[in-house]
């Protein structure tokens, strides 16, 4: 499934010499999306755990551009939602939630900066010296992704990929809690893999610190249609919420040819939907109406998987996603006994008469807890515990 770099040989040695203990691969997402292209990703990585059994550290960035120097953490119920339909999709491509690890992009760079003196200096210098033409996007990357003929990596994605290499390649200093070891593999997209490549080797060339730096793989090529404002104004690629006429509109606005299609099918839904690849000899229009229908499935797929009630919800380590807040609302005994009551029966009044405590207190601790997705609220607007099991690793 994967590209391999220039250093495979090196990493594959690395790997096999690591005495019993699982390698680490880290992915750096641009965002968490609900659209085709980000749930190819996470298939990608559920293949390259079935390759050969790893530990995964993904890292959401939630970094605007302000935040790259002063980088404050914030804690966000929206982010542990998040990392819950991440932890579901990837147990539902056959990858454990005890083998992931998920992060803000912000607390990496965050904890870099607390660990390294020097980290603001050193950023600075090498942003100044990196070279003018990394910005510039292959040809093949423009066509896959539909861009503009004279479309280049934005600046800010430049900076982006530089702090995800340094994330990487100092992981277990930043979140020594989790997997306790360097990362092995640096996992790209096939979008990004030229970038990161060239400020791999531009960091290697000027600095013997990052001699070390971990060996990059591109996952599988996959076009990524439906961001181009230059195509389609709206600016929305197929994702769960689209029904099919909608997915196939996108499809025919975009112009997908046959080469297109084969790869979306090559090095995704014939894997996922368990089918052969089109004929190519099929007419354009026969197959951009049979991968309409494809992805629709593939899309419903996961709707049906991130909207099941899940069995455990693994509440990661105090320097990882899962905040402070969430901690503390489980230290208070009248948060179990409210769950307890949370059993699809009981509004929220009759939780508050059967405890014998302010109504507006019970709102609060109930909001709290449907924004960490611990409840639900069901048809009747009662709600209903959909965790059976809260996991702290401290």
């Amino acid at each position: 499934m994967l590209v391999l770099g220039p250093d495979t040989k090196k990493i594959l040695t690395k790997i096999s010499e690591s005495n019993g203990r699982l390698p680490l691969v880290y992915f750096s997402s641009n965002t968490f999306s609900t659209n085709y292209y980000f749930f190819a990703q996470l298939f990608y990585l559920s293949q390259v755990y079935k390759e050969r059994e790893v530990n995964i550290a993904v890292i959401l960035n939630d970094m605007s551009q302000r935040k790259i120097l002063s980088s404050p953490v914030e804690n966000s119920g929206k982010t542990v939602a998040k990392v819950s339909q991440i932890l579901k999709i990837m147990e539902y491509f056959g990858v454990p939630s005890k083998n992931i690890r998920i992060h803000k992009l912000s607390e990496g760079w965050h904890n870099y900066l607390l660990t390294n003196e020097k980290a603001h200096f050193d950023f600075l210098h090498n942003l100044v010296f990196l070279d003018k033409q990394l910005i510039k996007i292959p040809d093949d990357a423009i066509k896959l992704d539909f861009l503009e003929k004279k479309a280049h990596y934005e600046i800010y994605y430049v900076v982006q990929k530089y702090i995800d290499l340094i994330i990487s390649s100092n992981y277990k200093n930043i979140f020594p809690t989790d997997f306790g070891n360097e990362v092995d593999i640096h996992l790209a997209t096939s979008f990004s893999y030229p970038l990161l490549e060239k400020i791999r080797n531009d960091l290697i060339k000027r600095e013997q610190n990052y001699l070390d730096l971990p060996a990059i793989f591109s996952m599988p090529k996959t076009p990524f249609f439906g961001k181009s404002r230059h195509i389609y104004p709206e600016h929305i690629p197929p994702n769960i919420e689209m029904g099919l006429f909608e997915i196939a509109r996108a499809i025919n606005l975009y112009k997908l040819d046959k080469e297109t299609i084969n790869i979306l099918y090559k090095n995704l839904l014939s894997f996922v939907l368990k089918k052969e690849p089109l004929d190519l000899g099929m007419s354009i229009q026969k197959q951009r109406v049979i991968l309409a229908e494809d992805l629709f499935c593939f899309l419903k797929l996961i709707k049906q998987e991130t909207n099941s009630n899940p069995k455990d919800l693994l509440v990661l380590s105090r320097n990882s996603v899962n905040s402070e807040d969430l901690l503390s609302l489980f230290r208070s005994p009248l948060t179990y006994e409210v769950l307890n009551l949370c059993n699809g029966e009981n509004k929220v009044t009759d939780i508050a008469q059967k405890l014998n405590k302010h109504q507006p207190n019970i709102s609060k601790l109930i909001s709290k807890l449907k924004k960490f997705e611990v409840i639900q609220l069901n048809d009747e607007k009662k709600p209903v515990k959909i965790v059976n099991k809260l996991e702290f690793n401290l």
